[in-house]
């Protein structure tokens, strides 16, 4: 760890204090071991294959794409159950701040090395991995072609038109041909939690691209891909215009590849070599270095490498602006451009690093903290060379460290209002570039089907869609590279491409239905010019992106009135049933159709077997167990034991749209989209494995925890982006909640939270209702947030950190819950002293933190109101003993412990959930007899609290306080209350 050196961080990290973190210092080494050796590594175990290739772009691409795939580990966390892991239950932090992991279970190694593999009724075998590995699997299937002739059955699997013939040859790749290779790149490095992976997305956090204040805020791995995306663009927007051949291009356009994926992996070996005020390395040195070795390990034509290394050692010419005269390099008989790929090196690295704008930015901030002049400031910041190094090596390292943090806290200031500056004048645009999002539009409506396995089976497809699909036809018809998609997730895919007219993405979304097969979803698309002021381009996007998705929307089908529906969509005609394939009553739509084949075989029973080859004891067989998987993921342990209640739970980030319009830089806009994707993985994590880190006592009279978690990860329906969808036990639904708040909220610096709707009933209940419900629910968190902060009239920056979470819920025995019930059992007002008169719920509930922005940070945990949003923890603080924890992760570990306990029986000074249920009706029954007024009920309550026993004292007495901080305006939430007690019993 570097003491002189520091990265800063816009969207702060969380400290183990629950207390933002600005800046850090960084730590090349851990560069150096965690993606140099890494890397290293996995060229090498490749390089046999690549030695097979033929031709020298072939082989370079190929590399390329393996350097690709090693920078996107860890923005493709892949969620595993924690059973997996060894240790899982001692203390260890899956922080942002540390490189601490787990290692994998020996007897699990097996399991988690195998991907989810069903065998379907002609006995083949299909796999179901996450989406980004099939898009991945079917990228180095494409290169194989190159390398021997018996690949092509391999890749004739990716181009048939069934989906599941996508799955057969993603299985053939991952079972029998690259084992190793995959085990280690898409599995090793991309498993959540795993040691490996924690170290990547460390570094990746840690290590900036550049070390002066204000620029140390962008990091060096989404440069590099950023550099390559821009640097590959402009070559393919510049380039077959002189009558090239498509061998020169495919050629130069890898050697490109190579140069700007590795220009700058010297920086950290050259930061450790400052002594005094000097620097022994300059990083295109070590760069050039690093990259030699690399390329080498991977076996590549020296040739090839001798070109890749021209590029990276000129990359900073000086004096600047004056290009060296390189000559151009005949490989294999190609005469190689190598002052024109230097060039387009130098400008996608300028372009990618956004100095100029950082510097002019954050040079206010820096100034007074130095002492300096702004002017001088912002020329160090825009300059190098020997000189500049001198000026910021001689300063202090604490002022450096201070001028770190306010930089960035300046930054992350006028990023909220810098989006709309950011067209106030003509903003610089890289010529022949631009930015392309695609929007996978009616989600929700989509998913909403009758029948629980076309829901999964649509979740599934969303995610193909987002992940595989789009990425591939960009791939496929624009001949991108893959670091050129920047971001794929929650719907949505961004791409860096050369501009090659409007008609294009038309094509691009054709070949991705074409991709999908029988499934159809709906596409909006646009492009915007790549300008240097990131927010300008991220204004224009959007604009456009709106634009077009009013001017199209999913197309209806033609209804003559003579057709017969489908039973599972309600929107499509049905097809005449399939002679032993559907039961004689069965009409449904060929959509639904696909869809239902996804979804059983392919999601519940591929867990559910997965799950059996950890262990036996996790899950029932699926030929027992399909016919009652919902009583399952209710908590049932066997088809004769009376159901238990599920609950859907969806949850989804706050103003995430805004969140990823205020990045400052494209590099700051990728590491945003990762920490979005993984913030909510992590979440999902910790809230399984918080069921495990129960005491040993605890676990032998409460049952198998391990059972819960399984049943939690296959009840996972989705999970992409900020969004999420699963059934899961309704006695642990609430526990997950606080867990998915927390943990979402610590992984974005405090700067969004998500809301959370929980819908539960009966298994038997329409699936399609609880979902609707659970949606519905959590829109209304999300419409009480907005009303909060503007009530607040405050920046989100000074608000966010204070609030961790929203959630509503819903809880029937009977009947199934509906949509409209959300509206009649959740309030839409704020609430407050003397504000409004309020009924028996204040849902929505918010989890408040101890930080009061509005208050310079004073911690202020225990206040019932903040911005009118109730506080969550005050209600769960009658089943859990939490009010003496401070900190957040404290009191969540708690209420998964005591929850647990209270729906046995209690074990401490509070009530079990069943004490909890009969006060609260014994209290509405006293209210309704005594006319409803609070003031009354207040004197009943403190009247009890006098006279009950110490376990049900507590309830009463906390009731009343409640009411009596209100100005006595409001009941207690008697509701809230009741539903807490039938969530934690969960029956």
């Amino acid at each position: 760890m570097s003491e002189r050196f520091f990265t800063a961080h816009i969207v702060p990290l969380m400290g183990d204090d629950e207390n933002q973190l600005f800046a850090e210092p960084v730590d090349p080494v851990l560069f150096n071991e965690a993606v140099i050796k890494e890397l290293e590594e996995i060229l090498e175990v490749f390089s046999p294959v690549i030695s097979n290739i033929r031709g020298a772009a072939n082989k370079s691409h190929v590399v390329a794409d393996i350097i690709t795939a090693f920078f996107k580990a860890p923005l493709m966390a892949l969620l595993r159950p924690p059973l997996i892991f060894e240790g899982v239950k001692a203390d260890v932090e899956l922080s942002d701040r540390r490189a601490e992991g787990f290692n994998i279970r020996p007897e699990a190694r097996k399991a988690v090395f195998n991907p989810l593999v069903v065998r379907r009724e002609d006995g083949a075998e299909i796999c179901l991995p996450d989406p980004s590995g099939v898009f991945w699997a079917w990228l180095l299937a494409r290169r194989l072609l190159e390398a021997e002739e018996k690949y092509r059955h391999i890749y004739e699997c990716f181009e048939s038109k069934g989906i599941e013939e996508h799955l057969a040859g993603l299985t053939i790749l991952f079972l029998n041909e690259f084992r190793d290779i995959c085990e280690r790149l898409f599995i090793e490095l991309r498993l959540l939690g795993h040691e490996k992976h924690q170290k990547l997305w460390r570094a990746f956090l840690n290590i900036p691209q550049d070390t002066r204040p204000g620029p140390n805020a962008s990091k060096l791995v989404p440069h590099l891909l950023a550099t390559s995306a821009i640097a590959c663009s402009i070559w393919m927007a510049r380039s077959g215009k002189g009558g090239e051949t498509m061998e020169k291009l495919k050629l130069e356009l890898a050697i490109l590849r190579l140069a700007s994926l590795l220009h700058d992996v010297g920086k950290p070996n050259s930061w450790l070599s400052v002594k005094g005020t000097e620097i022994e390395k300059a990083h295109p040195d070590e760069s050039t270095r690093l990259a030699g070795e690399l390329l080498r390990k991977a076996g590549l034509p020296e040739d090839v490498i001798e070109a890749v290394c021209a590029l990276i050692r000129n990359h900073h010419p000086r004096p600047p602006g004056r290009l060296p005269d390189l000559k151009a390099m005949p490989i294999e008989g190609i005469d190689v451009d190598l002052k024109g790929l230097l060039a387009a090196l130098i400008e996608a690295d300028h372009a990618s690093s956004a100095l100029d704008r950082l510097a002019e930015i954050s040079a206010e901030a820096i100034a007074p903290v130095l002492d300096e002049d702004e002017a001088r400031v912002e020329e160090m910041l825009t300059r190098s060379g020997k000189e500049v190094w001198r000026y910021w090596l001689s300063k202090d390292p604490k002022l450096l460290r201070k001028a770190s943090e306010e930089a960035a806290k300046h930054m992350l200031k006028l990023s909220e209002e810098y989006s709309i500056l950011a067209l106030a004048r003509e903003p610089k645009y890289v010529k022949g570039v631009c930015v392309i999002a695609l929007d996978v539009m009616g989600i929700q409506e989509f998913i909403y089907r009758e029948k629980l396995p076309a829901v999964v089976g649509a979740s599934y497809a969303v995610d193909l869609m987002t992940l595989y699909a789009l990425p591939r036809a960009l791939v496929q018809v624009l001949g991108l590279p893959p670091e050129c998609i920047i971001y794929a997730g929650g719907g949505m895919v961004y791409a860096i491409a050369p501009d090659l007219g409007e008609g294009v993405l038309a094509e691009v979304v054709r070949r991705a239905e074409q991709i999908l097969g029988d499934v159809e979803l709906y596409v909006a698309c646009a492009r915007a010019r790549l300008y240097e002021n990131w927010p300008a381009t991220a204004l224009e996007l959007n604009a456009k992106l709106e634009e077009d998705k009013r001017t199209r929307s999913p197309e209806s089908p033609l209804e003559l009135g003579i057709e017969v529906l489908c039973d599972i969509c309600h929107r499509r005609p049905a097809e005449r049933p399939r002679k032993g394939e559907e039961r004689e009553r069965d009409y449904i739509c060929r959509e639904c159709r696909a869809l239902r084949r996804l979804g059983y075989p392919f999601h519940f029973r591929a867990k559910v077997e997965w799950l059996r080859a950890l262990g036996e004891s996790l899950a029932p067989e699926w030929d027992r167990l399909r016919s009652w998987v919902l009583e399952w993921l209710s908590g049932c342990e066997s088809e004769a034991e009376p159901a238990k209640n599920i609950a859907i739970v969806k949850a989804d980030g706050n103003m995430m749209g805004s969140f990823m319009a205020q990045a400052i830089s494209i590099s700051d806009a990728i590491l945003r989209s990762a920490r979005i994707d993984r913030s909510m993985k992590l979440a999902l994590f910790e809230a399984m494995r918080s069921i495990l880190t129960s005491s040993a006592e605890e676990q032998e009279e409460l049952g198998e925890p391990e059972t819960d978690v399984a049943r939690m990860f296959v009840g996972l329906l989705y999970s992409g982006g900020d969004d999420t969808m699963a059934i899961w036990p309704a006695r642990v639904a609430l526990q997950a909640t606080s867990a998915i708040c927390y943990w979402f909220w610590r992984g974005l610096g405090g700067l969004r939270q998500p809301s959370v709707g929980l819908a539960s009933g009966k298994p038997k209940h329409n699936i399609w209702a609880l979902i609707r419900t659970a949606e519905e629910l959590m829109e209304i968190c999300k419409s009480k947030l907005r009303r909060a902060l503007h009530r607040a009239n405050l920046k989100f920056h000074e608000v966010m950190p204070g609030i961790a979470g929203l959630f509503a819920a819903i809880y029937a025995d009977t009947h199934v819950p509906l949509p409209c019930w959300a509206h009649e059992q959740a309030m839409g007002a704020l609430l407050g002293p003397g504000t409004i008169e309020a009924g028996l719920t204040w849902q929505p509930l918010a989890f408040l933190t101890h930080i009061r922005p509005d208050k310079g940070g004073e911690r202020a945990m225990d206040e019932l109101v903040w911005l009118g949003l109730p506080n969550a923890w005050r209600i769960f603080s009658l089943l859990a003993d939490i009010e003496g924890e401070s900190m957040l992760k404290s009191r969540v570990r708690r209420v998964f412990e005591h929850f647990r306990l209270a729906a046995r029986g209690a074990r401490w000074q509070a009530p079990s959930a069943r004490d909890l249920r009969a006060v609260v009706r014994e209290i509405h029954a006293a209210n309704m007899g005594l006319g409803q007024k609070t003031d009354v009920l207040i004197s009943f309550l403190v009247n009890r609290a006098l006279k009950a026993k110490e376990r049900r004292k507590r309830v009463y007495a906390a009731l009343a306080k409640m009411a009596l901080e209100l100005g006595m305006r409001s009941s207690p939430p008697l509701a809230d209350v009741f539903n807490l007690a039938k969530f934690v019993l969960g029956e």
